[in-house]
């Protein structure tokens, strides 16, 4: 089925394809600090963006000019990570109607104020390799990358310079997928089941007493965007997501934060309102539900990872934009197995 569709994918140039809603791709510089990075990030709603070498901005080369792209959830992992070894700040009472603050860096240990991204990228602190293809290479191209090679984000240069026009990321390839599904109605139509996206695999999950720091070790240890918080009864509660991180080293009372209760913690995050990015909501689906439709959803709330549950409302399994885009691509799905 995937055969079929590869030819037509191999026909179309990512010249072609949709640009960023924004315009103009967004690029941090190498001499901005930490601080500026994260919240760089955070004002525009992306999750990553490649690094600018500022001292070879003018190299004729992509290879010169660009050292990496720079992850905003594993660069606040990393942030988390220092601050847990870091004697408590004085924190304010939950009960304060201050208590979460404006989404500032404040208080956050001084090396983030001061170190450069550059200094990250040294140490691969949340920077992954600069992989970009061309703009003339295919829709396949593309594809395999994202599929086959699990690869979140690429940059699409033009030409030899490398002057980026456009990124193409697992999001932005489903929801292209989703809006002309009427091309590939055969497979869009074909439920998770068939597709054999239904078998059972291991979830890491949280129980809702747990504290939320142990969310977090789940997300770092195991290289997963958000985990599930699941009640008594196994049945899906609620989700805390890498998103999360940024929130928690933002506000005020991190380390209480990180102490809570799982189930405490969505309640009182519910209560306060969290930024439209950051969702407590587990979004969930069903085996007899068709990829076509499961990609509609995903696009359309935003996510990466949807949680397939039976009919107690317990997961079964989780499905990833990589599992969705390997069923365009002969092969595909070894490669996100094997990630």
């Amino acid at each position: 089925m995937a055969s079929l569709l590869e030819a037509d994918f191999a026909a179309l140039p990512l010249s072609r394809f949709p640009a960023s809603p924004r315009g103009r791709v967004a690029v941090i510089r190498s001499d901005m600090t930490i601080f500026e990075a994260v919240q760089f990030l955070h004002d525009r709603n992306i999750l990553s963006a490649p690094v600018l070498d500022v001292s070879k901005e003018g190299s004729d080369t992509w290879k010169d000019k660009y050292v990496g792209v720079l992850d905003m959830i594993k660069l606040c992992v990393h942030m988390l990570d220092a601050m847990e070894f870091r004697p408590k700040i004085s924190e304010e009472d939950e009960d304060n109607e201050n208590f979460a603050g404006a989404l500032k860096l404040d208080p956050l240990p001084t090396e983030f104020a001061t170190r450069k991204v550059k200094d990250l990228t040294k140490k691969e602190d949340g920077v992954y390799p600069f992989l970009p293809l061309d703009q003339n290479s295919t829709l396949l191209d593309a594809l395999i990358l994202l599929g086959t090679f699990r690869a979140k984000r690429i940059p699409l240069i033009n030409g030899p310079k490398g002057d980026i026009v456009n990124i193409v990321s697992q999001s932005s390839m489903i929801h292209m997928l989703s809006t002309h599904k009427d091309s590939f109605k055969v497979l869009s139509q074909k439920t998770l089941a068939d597709l054999g996206l239904a078998v059972p695999m291991p979830v890491h999950s949280i129980r809702s007493e747990q504290p939320v720091h142990a969310a977090f070790t789940l997300i770092r240890s195991n290289g997963v965007s958000a985990v599930p918080v699941l009640g008594e009864d196994g049945a899906i509660i609620g989700n805390i997501s890498a998103r999360h991180v940024y929130f928690i080293i933002t506000a005020r009372n991190k380390h209480r934060l990180l102490e809570m209760p799982a189930a405490h913690f969505l309640r009182f995050t519910s209560d306060i309102g969290m930024p439209i990015d950051i969702k407590n909501t587990a979004v969930v689906c069903r085996a007899h539900e068709t990829i076509g439709h499961v990609m509609e959803r995903m696009d359309a709330a935003h996510i990466h990872r949807i949680y397939l549950c039976d009919d107690k409302h317990q997961p079964v399994r989780v499905i990833s934009l990589c599992d969705l885009l390997a069923k365009f691509v002969v092969g595909a799905e070894a490669g996100c197995a094997m990630q």
